[in-house]
């Protein structure tokens, strides 16, 4: 009772990489031969995990499984997800080691964004403040002091740029609105509407039928290894709660079998599933096939994921300094113009 009121009174989050240490000392554990419950008494001995391992061991003596109190635990959604199949087929070592390589793989493209946006981030802020003095200080005094002798073209050149901060003041707003909205209303909107809505933006449509291309296809291998029949297994994976499009997919298929028709019929409305899963699911094969084809596919995406990400931090960094500097040297030109103008004319 203390400790089941201990934890009430003090929850508490891992940071990623605490969560993803965790796991690594738990994947050692089971693979020495400890039992899950000898390797959550290890990790109390770590004063830092002392509170998240007695937790779980205390969820999973009242009946919880491993992934619902990883969750109550506030471990992440990829984690939790991945490891909500290991209710049935039982392989947990393996399933763990799995989420151990997902998730490190999901930290280091994390810590390699925020390396190349930092700079470039730093690098406008400080252009965002000059142009504003530029735009409120600078310009104004030009415009007062030599707009009898400024040529038109100048006087457009400095209108440009005084109604271009509202521009930028504007899209600022436009998208803190956005992101707000989002976070409020996500929950609300269907998920029918949401792969409509996603669908339509090249790099975000792009990123989604990979991952839940990748999820589906790791989910229903995993699932398949456990002899359950294909309805009951699109039960299954329709009742968890953390991946949304596969949930969605998961009950149109369930429903849509139950009434006589064929999952090649059913995949060609998926926009967010891939070609190559489209086609190994209508190859006609044993489950065992089905589960190890699946599980090929899965490795192939995630890698192809991978790489994709990779061009896209590679290019962000040479994109924003490109633009900042075409900023700048506009606003030089723009700035010194009026002084050549009025030199030429002398």
């Amino acid at each position: 009772m203390a400790l089941s009121l201990k934890m009430i009174i003090r929850p508490h989050k891992l940071s990623s990489s605490n969560q993803l240490r965790f796991l690594q000392i738990l994947s050692r554990m089971l693979s020495k031969g400890l039992t899950i419950s000898e390797s959550l008494d290890t990790l109390s001995f770590y004063a830092e995990y002392k509170h998240i391992a007695d937790r779980i061991k205390h969820d999973l003596k009242n009946g919880l499984h491993l992934d619902e109190s990883l969750e109550k635990v506030h471990f992440h959604d990829s984690i939790v997800t991945h490891l909500y199949v290991v209710r049935n087929n039982g392989n947990l070592e393996n399933r763990i080691k799995q989420s151990v390589h997902l998730y490190q793989n999901r930290i280091n493209y994390q810590k390699r964004f925020q390396q190349v946006i930092r700079y470039p981030l730093i690098l406008i802020i400080t252009f965002t403040i000059i142009l504003y003095f530029v735009y409120n200080q600078v310009l104004p005094s030009f415009q007062f002091l030599f707009v009898s002798d400024l040529s038109p073209a100048i006087q457009l050149t400095f209108f440009v740029l005084q109604w271009f901060s509202y521009f930028i003041l504007i899209v600022i707003i436009l998208i803190l609105l956005l992101f707000i909205f989002w976070s409020v209303y996500k929950k609300r909107i269907s998920t029918d509407l949401k792969i409509k809505f996603l669908s339509r933006i090249p790099i975000l449509s792009s990123y989604y039928r990979k991952q839940t291309s990748f999820h589906f296809a790791t989910q229903l291998s995993s699932l398949l290894q456990t002899g359950m029949s294909f309805n009951t297994l699109l039960s299954y994976m329709a009742n968890q709660d953390k991946l949304p499009i596969v949930i969605y997919y998961s009950k149109q298929m369930h429903l849509q079998l139950a009434r006589g028709k064929s999952l090649e019929s059913l995949f060609t409305s998926f926009v967010f599933i891939e070609k190559q899963l489209k086609a190994i699911m209508s190859n006609r094969v044993d489950a065992n096939t089905l589960a190890k084809d699946l599980h090929v596919f899965a490795e192939l995406s995630i890698e192809d994921l991978y790489h994709q990400l990779n061009k896209v931090i590679t290019y962000i960094q040479p994109i924003f300094f490109i633009i900042v500097g075409a900023f700048i040297i506009f606003i030089y030109i723009s700035v010194l113009s009026p002084m050549f103008d009025i030199m030429n004319s002398i």
